[in-house]
Order: C-alpha cells, then structure tokens, then sequence
C-alpha cells in the first residue's frame, strides 16, 4: 500500500484498494498453508527411498499451488488496475519500477 500513498488517491479509491488487497489475502491464506505442507512433505520425501515418480508429483503439486497463488496475484492486481485511472496506473509503474530498481515488470503492489 506505500506505493499507493504516493498516487493521491481518493477516499473511495483507497478503501477499494484495501478491499481487494484484503480480500486477496483472506483468500490466499489457505492456498499459502497448502504450499507450505508441500514443500514439508517434498523435504521429507527427499530424505527417504521414495522412488522418483512420486517426488516428481509431490514437486508437481509445489508447482501447482504456486501457480495458484501466482494467479490471484495477478486477479488481484487487475481489480486494483480497475480502480486507478490511466494516469495513476503510469505513475504507479513508474514507482514500481523505481522501487525495484530495474526494468518495468508485471504486477502492482507488494508481493507477499
């Protein structure tokens, strides 16, 4: 939310803002706890004969639940991009790209 102190926000504007970006973690918070038993049971498999198959699909549902979570990111971010107008959704990539320090990228607001 720091970045979006900085773009003059109406009040509508930043209660909209912390709508879905309280929303986007209510809802993500079950898929970030799945994520991290699969990486635990990935962990622990590796350290047991389990033959290869079977970590390649314990890494394969790693995968999918941060493809998940990715996803809601980027739903998130475009419910946001809905809220700004033209102008705050340049200024605000211009910020991002400040802040990161490199190129312009996907993506509004933190990462989590």
């Amino acid at each position: 939310m720091r970045l979006f102190e900085q773009l003059n926000l109406s009040a509508e504007q930043s209660q909209r803002i912390q709508a879905i970006q309280e929303q986007s973690r209510t809802g993500s918070e079950g898929l970030h706890q799945q994520l991290q038993q699969a990486h635990e049971k990935l962990r622990e498999l590796m350290a047991t004969n389990t033959s290869a198959d079977q970590l390649r699909q314990q890494h394969q549902q790693v995968q999918n639940l941060k493809q998940q979570l990715d996803n809601r990111r980027f739903e998130s971010m475009l419910a946001v991009r809905e809220v700004l107008t033209s102008q705050q959704r340049a200024q605000l990539a211009q910020l991002e790209q400040e802040h990161r320090g490199r190129g312009p990228g996907p993506g509004f607001g933190p990462r989590p």
